[in-house]
């Protein structure tokens, strides 16, 4: 490999640890209102994962409203405090919302990551 091949695949590299959250996250920013935000994640390719599908999980509180506003991805939703946890895959990617609001309408995304759902 030639030094500039070297150099180039090392830039390549560092762009994509630094930028690779931001392109596979889309539009998300910490406050943007979740109901935008899944919009556009359902719009960039992310499908909602339903990790109850099949169990007799009982929903509680908030959790309730948001499975009868037909909003599947919901892992959960905190009793303590107001933060729940969304669930979404693009291929063999995944990605994990955290919102914060007890309403549907002022729920935020908080924070995101790339873990998948554990079993």
């Amino acid at each position: 490999m030639k030094q500039g091949d070297k150099h180039i695949a090392i830039i390549l590299l560092i762009l994509s640890i630094f930028a690779g959250p931001a392109a596979h996250a889309g539009t998300l920013r910490k406050g943007l209102p979740f109901m935008q935000a899944r919009i556009q994640l359902i719009k960039d390719g992310w499908h909602p994962v339903n990790i109850h599908a099949g169990e007799n999980y009982e929903y509680i509180g908030t959790e309730t409203v948001l499975i009868d506003s037909h909003i599947y991805e919901l892992e959960s939703c905190a009793v303590d405090r107001p933060l729940c946890v969304f669930n979404y895959h693009r291929g063999k990617r995944c990605l994990r919302l955290v919102t914060h609001g007890e309403e549907l309408s002022d729920m935020r995304v908080e924070s995101w990551s790339f873990r998948c759902p554990t079993p």
